[in-house]
Formats: structure tokens, sequence, C-alpha cells
């Protein structure tokens, strides 16, 4: 059965992108939008940022919404298409006529340079010094904070980070990207097409040379700037656009669970719109949290993603996973972290790799895969025994940092109150539970491959470690696991990371009771949404990423854990409450959320994120839990899945 419904919600924050998928992409340089509160809105995530505006009004409804398109109606019922013709190429049918909107002026042409990683938006000598336009977050500053260039020096105007987040500055890539909208009237509406390509001069605006050839205004292109993306689209080429990319949402299998066919939709859009070609160090298709702000590759969040895709493209699974497998280096390390341009992390992410490597061998068998990462999955988790069990105690510890916003990036659990402690060597209840469990998923692809004698060293490593973690981390007084502290105590801060071992199925029966216990106390776990990051009648609870707020991942982990001790009737509980309450936010903002309020009362956009929320919701002012997030699209389609 195909797809039944689309997701049709229109809302700020949902991303606009190409898609891998369908051709090659560039996410370096990456022309990307996400969409502004008012409908049509989409603003392309430059520096500065390019905003196409297709006012429609009120009353205007869609049909469909995919990563990649949209179609709908104004009030008068005249149909509205904005499509990605390729990676840098946007074509459309308005009922009104698409404009372009910039942070420091209003124009049809602009030539803005990509920004390299890392750096910044930069504007051509034609365009520096130009004053924001009225009413701009710095058009009332003194010249000193705008950062105008002194007379005489020709300089650039430069609007500081703190103001939107962007600076406009010289920079050394030499190339300029100009963005370009044309338009043309026909019966049908009003035919566009933005384009955004590079060439190495800048192009001249309307004023300097216009021409018109009846569809619309033409620029005359410089030599790397092919004409015909100056040229407004036939309506014939828009609606094959539109069609090629519902094509590929109309053949994605239907959502297993009733009631939740919108939900499902956008899951498998989120996924299509961070998928990413082959590009730079990435010889593979691979995955990124989000196009925008993360854009790269993250070691764990291509694992869940990979999980996921396994439902419908095993192929494409495979890919995600062997993308962050090239990276290892030679000593068994694999960054956190994996950008194409070759700039990886210093640090790791947890170990899951094996587990995402069976996951994907169990829904669709390829022993030349596994053969291929087996010895990649041994040699990293051999580097991580030797360099993070620092005390040599057989438990691991996570490498920590001053930063009181995110003191453990190694653990994906930035800013949890775990790590509020001085102590640079915390035995780690997740990070040893993700050993055992990794290790044991690879004695099992060991076995599939007929290596018995590293099938059961692998086994080995998975028991030795689930002993130290019963022997050392376990509070009899309390009934949970905990961290443990350099002196030797257990630090008592209850959280999600206390019932892994259900998960990594490493405790004895007695104990797994006793967590289930703590988990399903309304006080301290079972909240409206599940399961939240630290314990609800902690002193540290907050809504503020993992110091309180319910994450889908482990949630995930929880449910499988349940399902393993035999408590299934908590286990259908906690997916009830986890979709119901995904489904109610994406009702009403049309995305999928980073990470949710645990008593299901704050919308996502109300919530902390290493500081404190901005009104209205804008990442460029202050990031906010990020939306159209894959991994929450990823588990999100794993328990849609699970249904009984």
């Amino acid at each position: 059965m195909i797809l039944r419904k689309h997701h049709s919600i229109y809302g700020y924050g949902q991303l606009f992108a190409f898609s891998g998928i369908d051709g090659d992409t560039a996410g370096a340089r990456d022309f990307c939008a996400t969409f502004l509160d008012d409908p049509v809105t989409l603003r392309f995530e430059t520096d500065p940022p390019v905003s196409l505006r297709i006012p429609l009004g009120d009353g205007a409804v869609f049909d469909a919404i995919g990563g990649d398109f949209l179609e709908g109606r104004d009030a008068a019922g005249s149909h509205i298409f904005v499509a990605f013709e390729d990676a840098r190429t946007v074509v459309g049918l308005s009922p009104v006529k698409p404009m372009l909107s910039f942070s420091t002026f209003h124009q049809e042409t602009a030539n803005l340079r990509f920004q390299p990683r890392g750096s910044h938006g930069v504007l051509p000598p034609a365009l520096r010094a130009t004053p924001l336009s009225e009413g701009g977050e710095t058009g009332n500053m003194p010249p000193s904070e705008r950062g105008d260039a002194p007379k005489g020096q020709g300089g650039v105007h430069r609007a500081q980070e703190k103001h939107r987040g962007y600076v406009l500055q010289e920079g050394e890539d030499g190339r300029y990207a100009p963005c370009h909208l044309v338009s043309a009237p026909s019966p049908d509406g009003w035919l566009f097409r933005l384009a955004f390509k590079e060439t190495a001069t800048p192009l001249r605006t309307p004023r300097e040379n216009t021409s018109c050839n009846g569809e619309g205004t033409v620029i005359t292109p410089t030599s790397r700037t092919p004409r015909e993306d100056f040229l407004s689209p036939p309506l014939s080429a828009v609606e094959s656009v539109l069609r090629a990319r519902r094509e590929w949402l109309e053949s994605q299998p239907a959502c297993p669970t009733p009631g939740f066919d919108g939900l499902w939709a956008k899951c498998l859009a989120i996924e299509k719109e961070n998928t990413l070609s082959p590009e730079g160090v990435f010889s593979c298709r691979w995955t990124t949290p989000d196009r925008v702000p993360h854009r790269d590759a993250w070691l764990w969040d291509s694992a869940f993603h990979a999980m996921a895709m396994s439902g419908s493209d095993p192929a494409l699974a495979r890919d995600a996973l062997r993308a962050v497998l090239v990276r290892q280096r030679d000593d068994g390390f694999i960054p956190h972290h994996m950008a194409p341009d070759g700039q990886d992390s210093s640090i790791t992410q947890p170990q899951v790799l094996a587990w995402a490597a069976l996951f994907l061998h169990k829904r669709a068998s390829d022993t030349d895969f596994l053969a291929w990462a087996a010895p990649r999955l041994q040699a990293f988790l051999d580097w991580t025994v030797r360099n993070r069990d620092r005390n040599g105690n057989g438990l691991l510890e996570w490498h920590t940092g001053s930063d009181p916003h995110c003191r453990c990036d190694e653990s994906g659990l930035d800013n949890s109150p775990r790590f509020d402690f001085d102590d640079p060597a915390i035995d780690a209840i997740d990070f040893s539970c993700y050993l055992a469990h990794d290790a044991g998923c690879l004695a099992e692809i060991w076995r599939i491959l007929g290596r018995d004698a590293e099938a059961n060293a692998a086994d080995a490593l998975r028991d030795r470690t689930a002993e130290r973690i019963n022997a050392l981390l376990w509070s009899e007084t309390d009934g949970l696991y905990y961290d443990r502290l350099a002196d030797g105590s257990l630090s008592g801060v209850a959280s999600v990371a206390s019932f892994l071992p259900l998960w990594a199925g490493i405790c004895p029966p007695d104990r797994a009771a006793r967590l289930v216990a703590a988990l399903t106390d309304p006080a301290r776990f079972w909240t409206a949404l599940p399961v939240p990051s630290i314990a609800r009648n902690s002193p540290q609870y907050d809504t503020d990423m993992w110091r309180g707020c319910s994450w889908l991942n482990l949630d995930w982990f929880l449910w499988l854990g349940l399902r393993r001790y035999g408590y299934a009737a908590e286990a259908e509980e906690l997916r009830r409450r986890v979709l119901a309450a995904v489904n109610k936010w994406y009702l009403r903002h049309g995305t999928l959320f980073e990470f949710y309020d645990a008593d299901d009362r704050l919308s996502p956009f109300e919530l902390k994120r290493k500081g404190p929320p901005v009104m209205p919701p804008d990442w460029r002012r202050h990031m906010h839990s990020i939306t159209d997030y894959h991994w929450s699209a990823a588990f999100t389609r794993l328990f849609l899945e699970s249904a009984g």
C-alpha cells in the first residue's frame, strides 16, 4: 500500500531543500530555505538571508507540502506550486507576483558570495556599505556598532553577529553567487524561476542590461551562468518538476498505524530533505540532522537515520551508515561530527553503529555490507576501550569540557546535570551500556559471518562490561543505576540514562522490576510525554534540552527495554503517549522538533535551548528546539511501524 495522505500544514521552521535522492546537492554551499510565518515566505539561509515572498493573504489552503515542493490554493481557489528543479533552482506558479527581499536592500538581483564553512557571508564591492533597510535590526545603531567602513576606504558594511546572527565582510572565496528571480504573467498565474548560481564575476542588475523576450525579464548572463537560468519557465516545465517531486513521496509506504497519516508523510519528507548526494570526503549519499543549522553529518544521528530509512530504502540506509564508517581513522577512532570538506571533530559519540548495522541486516539481509563493516566496527570498539577507560576499571568515561552549556558534547547529552560535577573522570552509565550493547550486536554480526572467535571475544567484552555496571553503578537504596564519581561514590542524579541497562539487556530481573517501578512513577519519570531526561522531582529539572525535556531517541531505547523484559503494557503506554504528544505539536506547527516538554504543556518553541527562548521564534536570533529534526522523524517512524 502506498502513501494515503500528504503532509499539508504550513508553519514556521519547516525546511525546504533539494534532496540528494533526486540529484546532486552541495552541502558545503547549500541553498536551502526555512518557512517563515506568512504563507508563502521561504527564507533561503544564505548570509545575508534571501526571502522568496508569495503573499497569498488569508484563506490559503495547502494540498501537499514536501521537503522540496508545496502545492495549494489561495482564498479564490487559484493554484500555487513551488518546487526545487535542482539544487540551485526553484520554479513555480503563483496567483500573485513573487518577490525577493534581502536583509540590507530590496531589488530583483543580488550578488552574494557564498560563505566558506565556518566563516560569514560577503557582499560584492558594488553593494558594500549599503545601509540596512529602515527598521532593520541594526538600522538605528551608531556607525561604530554597525561596523560602517570609514569614508574613503570603500570598506564593508558589517552587521554584528548578535544582530540576526550574520556578518557581512570581506572573504577569501572570490566567487559570487547571483540570486535572481524572474517571473512572467500567464493565463494560469505568474510563472517564475529563482536561480542561485556561482560565477566568477558579479551579475549586472536589471537597470544595467535588460531585455524582454515575451517570457519576462532576461539578464545577460556571465560566461559561467547558463542563460536559461534567467528565463521564466513554461507551465509544462513547472508541472513536470512538481510531478517528479510528488511522485517520490507518493511511492512511499502508507502509515502502518491508523490516524497518523499526515505525521507519517511529514516524517518521510524530513528524511528526504535531509539526505545529500556524494560530496567531498563522502563517496556515497549521506544524511544530516537538519540542513539548517547543523548541515554536516553526525555519528549517532546517522545511525538513527539509517535504521528508520531501512524500512523503505535499504540501500540508502546502508549509505547513511557507510558515510560515517569511511571517516574512521587508522587507529579506529570515528569523529562525532564530519563535514564534506574533511573537517572532522576530535571527539566521538555513543557506540550505536554495530546495533545499526545489525538492525539494517535484519530488515534487508546484506552479508557483503556486514563483512565490509564488521572490521571497522570492531576497530571502533577497540579504540573506545583503549581511550575512554582512563581509570582501567572496565567502565567508560566521556570526554568533558568547561562550557556550562555543553559540558559533554561527546555523550550527545550536552548540558545534562549529570555533568555538573567538577569531575573529569565520571564512570558513565550510558557510555558503559552503549559499549555492552554494541559489543553484543557485534558478536551477532561476527557469528552471521562465521567468525566464531571474534564473536566470542565480543561477547566476553559485553559480559565484562555488564558485570562492572552491575557491581559499581547500581544503588540498592534507590533502585536505580547512576554514574560513578572519581572518589567511588555514586552521583545520585536520576536521569533517563539510569534505565539504559533495560535496553542493553544486562540487569537482573529483580532490578528490572525496580527500574520499571521508578520509570512509571508519575512524580519522577512517567510524565505526560515520557521520558524526561532527568527526574521530574529533581531540583535541576528544567525545560532546557537535557535538563528535563523528552527526546525521542531515548524514548525508543526504553520502549525496547520494556519489551525485552516483558513489560508490554508499559511499553505500549509509552508509545501511545509519545505519538500523541508528537502528533499534537505536529498538527499545531507542521514540524517535528529536536526535543519536547516532558509535561506536554509548552510548545517546543517556548522551551529553552542553552538559554531562554526568543519569541516569535527565529533560529537566527536564538536557536530553539530544532525543526524538521531528522532523528525525531526517524524515531517517530519507528514508533509508527511498531504497532502491536
